[in-house]
């Protein structure tokens, strides 16, 4: 089981076309909130990424991974052990973005999982374009 990793509302989902591709979901929510590990798992990558900003990877069991992306801080580092609820990091936006949000994704090996799929309460508060 996984927790949310952040309060909010998604605005765009998963997008794989000819043009564009999105491999996550970006949730809406308050400017500096806390960012939450969604399960135990070691920090595989902490730093800033081009496209992505500060950005967060974590390992869980069983080959899945969570993203972290666009995030105003990190506080964890590379190899450190989190678990489940851990604070890693606080909401922030990408920088020609007014509005704050978390790009997150979630993967199995190198399959792409719907975090609308797993977590029910984002299914619910969805308002992307589906």
């Amino acid at each position: 089981p996984i927790i949310k990793p952040v309060d909010g509302y998604i605005t765009q989902g998963i997008l794989h076309s000819k043009h564009e591709k999105h491999n996550g979901i970006d949730i809406a929510a308050v400017y500096k909130s806390d960012i939450y590990a969604i399960q135990n798992g070691l920090v595989v990558f902490a730093d800033f990424v081009h496209d992505l900003g500060n950005t967060v990877i974590l390992a869980h069991q069983n080959n899945h991974y969570s993203l972290y992306a666009h995030l105003y801080k990190s506080i964890v580092t590379e190899r450190q052990l989190v678990n489940q609820g851990d604070i890693i990091g606080y909401v922030g936006k990408k920088e020609n973005d007014d509005a704050p949000h978390l790009h997150f994704e979630i993967w199995h090996n190198n399959v792409i999982i719907d975090p609308r799929n797993l977590i029910k309460e984002y299914e619910i508060k969805d308002v992307s374009i589906k």
